[in-house]
């Protein structure tokens, strides 16, 4: 009987031990780097650049510096989660260029440059996605940037705002004409 006993405890062990190793989760690799086209997932929401082009002139305005000029990012954001909604800003992303950062715009409350701009402050409900444009002022005669997104949480612990990842998409753009208006 003790025999018996012995071996039944042995077997359940094993049981127990092959099944806390099927339960350990994979390690998702996460990817902090990628180019145009790319989709990068942060912990919150996916983003990709799709288009981007650069511009002297917008809705007939001109930056005041005059070595500086108008980036076009057209850009997809989506909600992946299946429940929650999440909170977006323009602040949210900022573009890297030479060692240099540049905000959207709509950061400086100047909104309405072109169509399709993304709000400074909108919601993504679960599953949802959104596409618009950011607008920044960057130097001229750079083509090669970065459109970066950093994560902040904070714990239930407390009320600390942590900084995670760092994501960063680079992507070229092309020059665009400025068209004359009549």
């Amino acid at each position: 009987m003790k025999k018996l006993v012995k071996v039944v405890f042995v077997l359940m062990m094993a049981v127990s031990l092959m099944a806390c190793q099927s339960e350990k989760k994979e390690e998702v690799e996460v990817i902090l780097e990628g180019k145009q086209g790319d989709t990068l997932s942060t912990m919150f929401f996916d983003y990709q650049v799709n288009d981007s082009y650069l511009i002297e002139q917008l809705n007939m305005k001109e930056p005041e510096n005059k070595a500086q000029q108008f980036l076009v990012v057209n850009i997809t954001v989506k909600n992946p989660s299946e429940e929650n909604s999440i909170e977006m800003a323009d602040t949210d992303f900022k573009v890297r260029y030479n060692n240099k950062d540049a905000d959207p715009l709509t950061t400086y409350k100047v909104t309405g440059m072109v169509e399709d701009e993304l709000a400074s402050k909108y919601t993504l409900n679960a599953k949802e996605e959104k596409t618009g444009n950011l607008v920044f002022v960057v130097d001229k005669e750079v083509t090669d940037f970065t459109l970066e997104t950093t994560e902040h949480y904070n714990t239930n612990k407390d009320e600390t705002v942590k900084e995670g990842n760092t994501f960063k998409l680079s992507f070229t753009a092309t020059q665009k004409e400025v068209k004359e208006e009549n």
